[in-house]
């Protein structure tokens, strides 16, 4: 019986807010009103590629014309970057960075002196 109430309920609602579409001249009464299309200035196809072109070849200039020291400093960051979010989403990386350093101190350490 739960289920049959709120079936009869959606039925309701959407009669009454069918209705009240009609009534508000909504979508379902009327027609659309009459739209000119709009006088709307396209660029010329051949300008964009042009422009796209030239641009494209400006960034290619930049990224060429780095010198070799800023594509170190530039893969440094990205290689920090990548082991920050490995040693904050993973613990089994932070745990293991931890016993690798663990390892190397007691090698460093304790190995020579045996």
């Amino acid at each position: 019986m739960k289920g049959l109430g709120g079936l009869v309920a959606l039925v309701a609602a959407v009669a009454i807010g069918a209705y009240v579409w009609i009534q508000l001249g909504g979508g379902l009464s009327g027609s659309a009103p009459n739209v000119d299309r709009p006088n709307i200035d396209a660029p010329d196809p051949n300008d964009v590629g042009d422009k796209a072109t030239e641009y494209g070849n400006k960034a290619a200039d930049l990224v060429m014309g780095l010198s070799p020291n800023t594509w170190k400093i530039i893969l440094v960051v990205l290689g920090a970057t990548y082991l920050a979010w490995l040693w904050f989403s993973r613990p089994s990386f932070k745990w293991a960075v931890i016993g690798a350093v663990l390892m190397l101190l007691v090698v460093i350490g304790v190995v020579p002196q045996l």
